[in-house]
């Protein structure tokens, strides 16, 4: 996600994704912006600038360590898959970026109707088929 601003003398105009939108949409974005690295874990909805939800996913900062499912525009799943997790659970004594965005096991690829088009299999990361 891009955030940029820019002032002069006379005019604010805020910018999301290159897209103008008002100062209360910006301050939203930026708000959510500087707490993500307070997710330590949790489970995030993305929303686009039309407020239609993008991804659900379980993440640590901005890293994606459990579920994870895209959405095409019209609410139907996209992409369905699984990041690596956390075995042990106690996050302070893990470091989070060995396991960060290491996909696992399946994910599944639709199209826009909702039909699957596609599945691969990872393990440790790696594209098994």
């Amino acid at each position: 996600m891009g955030l940029r601003s820019e002032t002069g003398p006379a005019y604010a105009r805020y910018y999301v994704n290159d897209k103008l939108v008002d100062k209360r949409t910006y301050d939203n974005y930026q708000y959510l912006f500087d707490n993500i690295s307070k997710c330590k874990p949790c489970f995030l909805k993305v929303y686009n600038e039309d407020d239609v939800l993008v991804r659900t996913a379980q993440q640590y900062s901005d890293c994606p360590v459990g579920s994870w499912t895209e959405y095409y525009p019209n609410g139907k799943v996209k992409v369905a898959g699984q990041y690596k997790r956390n075995g042990q659970g106690r996050w302070e004594q893990q470091d989070y970026r060995l396991i960060c965005s290491i996909k696992e096991g399946e994910w599944k690829y639709y199209d826009e109707r909702g039909n699957l088009i596609k599945i691969e299999t990872y393990k440790e990361g790696r594209l098994l088929k």
